[in-house]
C-alpha cells in the first residue's frame, strides 16, 4: 500500500484517505494500484467503506494528467477501470465522503461507490472532451447505468460542471448536505449499515450487482472500442490538451 492512500479501520468501517492534498488529491498511480488491492482483498471484518479526499477543498481533481501519454496507450483506462471495477464489486456497501469537488476519473470514482454524500458546495463533472480525451466504455456505462442516456450525454459531450444540487437533481450525487454536517451524517449512515445483519447486507449487494450487469460486448464492437480509444491516445489533440493544461492556457484543438 502507498502514504498517498490512508487506511482507518475503526468499528467495521474502513476510511481510505486520498492522501495527495497539494495535487488536489489527483489519483496517481499508486492510489489506483492501492484501491484495487484494497477491494480486491477486503480487509476481515469491514463492512463498510468510505472514501474521502484529504483536506478541504477536493474529492478528487481526476487522473494525474501528468501521467496521460508516459504509458503505452489504453494503459491508462485499465488501470482506472481495474480499481473502479474492484470497486463496484466489493462485496460490503461504500460510501464516497464528497468532502469537495470531484472532477474526472475523480467523478467516475465517487459514481463507482453505492452512495455519494455531498456538501453544498461541491461541484462535479466529466471534462475528458476538454481535454482532447476519451474516456473509457466501463466509464461511460458507469454514468449511463447512473444517471440514463440523456444526462450521460449532457454530462459528458457538453462537459460543463454542475453544482452539489444540480447533480442531485441528476442523480449523481445521493444526498447533498450542509458542510458542518457533512461527516456526522456520512459516518451515521455507515453506523446504521455496520449495525444491519451482514450475511443481508452483503447478499443483497451482490444480487443487485447481478441484476445490474450489462452483457459483455461483442468481439467486434470491443476491437472498435479499443481502436477508438487507441487512436485518441495517440493523437496530436491528446498532446494539445496535455500542454495547454500544464501551460494554463486555453487549448487549441485540431481534429487529428
Amino acid at each position: 500500500m502507498t502514504d498517498e492512500l490512508l487506511i482507518d479501520i475503526k468499528d467495521h468501517i474502513a476510511t481510505l484517505t486520498l492522501n495527495r492534498p497539494k495535487k488536489k488529491n489527483s489519483l496517481s498511480i499508486n492510489i489506483l494500484n492501492g484501491l484495487k488491492e484494497f477491494f480486491t482483498n477486503l480487509p476481515e471484518g469491514v463492512r463498510c467503506v468510505v472514501i474521502r479526499g484529504m483536506g478541504e477543498e477536493a474529492f478528487s481533481s481526476g487522473f494525474d494528467i501528468t501521467t496521460i501519454g508516459t504509458l503505452t496507450p489504453g494503459d491508462e483506462v485499465s488501470i482506472i477501470d481495474g480499481a473502479y471495477s474492484a470497486l463496484q464489486n466489493c462485496p460490503v456497501p461504500t460510501i464516497a465522503y464528497l468532502n469537495g469537488y470531484g472532477f474526472g476519473a475523480g467523478c467516475d470514482l465517487m459514481v463507482s461507490c453505492d452512495f455519494r454524500i455531498a456538501h453544498s458546495r461541491g461541484k462535479f463533472g466529466m471534462p475528458p472532451a476538454k481535454l482532447g480525451v476519451i474516456y473509457s466504455f466501463d466509464g461511460l456505462a458507469r454514468f449511463n447505468s447512473l444517471v440514463g442516456p440523456s444526462k450521460a450525454k449532457e454530462i459528458f459531450l457538453v462537459g460543463r460542471y454542475y453544482s452539489a444540487q444540480e447533480s442531485y437533481e441528476m442523480g449523481l450525487v445521493s444526498h447533498v448536505i450542509d458542510p458542518q454536517e457533512q461527516e456526522a451524517y456520512v459516518y451515521k449512515m455507515a453506523t446504521d449499515i455496520v449495525n444491519n445483519a451482514p450475511l443481508s447486507v452483503t447478499g443483497m449487494k451482490q444480487m443487485l450487482i447481478m441484476a445490474n450487469k450489462r452483457q459483455p460486448l461483442s468481439a467486434e464492437d470491443a476491437a472498435n472500442v479499443n481502436r477508438i480509444i487507441t487512436g485518441v491516445y495517440t493523437s496530436e489533440d491528446m498532446k494539445e490538451g496535455k500542454a495547454s493544461f500544464l501551460e494554463k492556457r486555453k487549448p487549441v484543438f485540431k481534429g487529428r
